[in-house]
């Protein structure tokens, strides 16, 4: 078995350091991301929704109109 240097511990050491908080903040921007998109995608589907309920509204109302002409 070999054993490390001073030198490669060192560098390892300041290696590990760097690449934790790199990983934090990866795994922090992924999940804000996720929520952003997340009530983005329910904004949309919720003005799609009323969207449809207004087309169908008026129709029922355009309709209704019409049967009571006749």
């Amino acid at each position: 078995m070999r054993k490390l240097s001073l030198k490669n511990k060192i560098t390892a050491l300041f290696l590990v350091a760097a690449i934790i908080p790199l990983i934090v903040v990866s795994v922090f921007q992924i999940i804000n991301f996720r929520d952003a998109q997340m009530k983005n995608i329910q904004a949309q589907e919720m003005s799609l929704a009323k969207t449809h309920a207004d087309n169908i509204d008026r129709w029922f109302s355009d309709h209704l109109s019409d049967i009571h002409m006749l």
